[in-house]
């Protein structure tokens, strides 16, 4: 059965990092909004409604998702996905298609995670943010029900250190999904 794992996490806490190496080791299909949305438009600025451009990059995502799940391979779904009514949705469509889903939840504190998003290089459509929008996010960030099989990943660690973590708590999840 193919996953749809799912990330969580604050901007800097790590998600990207830990999805795209998690992808490697598990052949995977990384699906990333910053990415997606830096293909999708040269400049920020080609499309002047943020709502038509939010709702085109995860459209455009979810349907590929949905795609990759229907032929049974994994998808790591790099995104904020901060609201549980989003990731209930996530759910939805993963069991639309048989597939399971799991929530990758990226634990870095706080202090961190603002350094690093405030600091990080400018990277396609990638950029520093501002302690406004940081705020925004963390005001956002709905934590785990207990209905959604989580995996809780260290971001401060190596990634070789967290893929051990990721191993061991994904085979717990594993009849959960």
């Amino acid at each position: 059965m193919a996953t749809l794992f799912l990330m969580l996490g604050l901007p800097g806490s790590g998600k990207s990092h830990f999805a795209s190496n998690l992808a490697k080791e598990a052949g995977a299909i990384w699906l990333n909004s910053d990415l997606m949305r830096a293909a999708m438009f040269e400049k920020p600025q080609d499309m002047t409604d943020p709502k038509l451009r939010y709702d085109a990059v995860f459209g455009a995502m979810d349907h590929v998702a949905r795609l990759v799940l229907q032929v049974g391979v994994d998808v790591i779904y790099d995104a904020n996905n901060h609201k549980r009514a989003f990731r209930h949705q996530f759910q939805e469509l993963a069991h639309e298609v048989g597939a399971g889903t799991l929530l990758i939840y990226m634990q870095t504190p706080t202090e961190l995670s603002d350094k690093r998003a405030s600091e990080r290089p400018v990277v396609g459509h990638q950029v520093a943010m501002s302690a406004e929008k940081l705020a925004k996010h963390k005001s956002l960030l709905e934590a785990p029900e207990p209905d959604e099989a989580t995996v809780l990943i260290d971001g401060t660690i190596p990634f070789a250190q967290q893929y051990a973590s990721f191993k061991e708590q994904f085979g717990k999840n594993w009849g959960e999904l």
